[in-house]
């Protein structure tokens, strides 16, 4: 045990980590409005404004630790500074929350 989980959940996470982390390297650097399909985000104030939702559709954010921020279907999600992944489905976009 260290620091109170087992090596596995440690050896998971650090995986979880690098994964992540080589994604947000390899995409796009995102800041203020992104386009792609039938979906934008748009940052503002503490703000992830998505739009072109349909019905059904779940939002899904997560920092770069892999951590979900957020999961349902809202269209305006409260988020403090940091990078964030935004998935709708098969559609992603890291985002810059400054």
């Amino acid at each position: 045990m260290l620091f109170g989980i087992s090596m596995r959940e440690a050896i998971r996470d650090i995986a979880v980590f690098i994964i992540l982390r080589a994604y947000c390297l390899l995409a796009t650097k995102i800041i203020g409005h992104v386009e792609a399909g039938d979906y934008t985000v748009v940052t503002k104030r503490g703000q992830l404004l998505i739009g072109g939702l349909k019905d059904g559709d779940t939002v899904q954010v997560t920092d770069l630790a892999g951590r979900t921020v957020y999961s349902g279907e809202e269209s305006t999600i409260y988020v403090t500074r940091g990078s964030y992944i935004v998935r709708i489905g098969h559609w992603m976009k890291k985002v810059l929350m400054k």
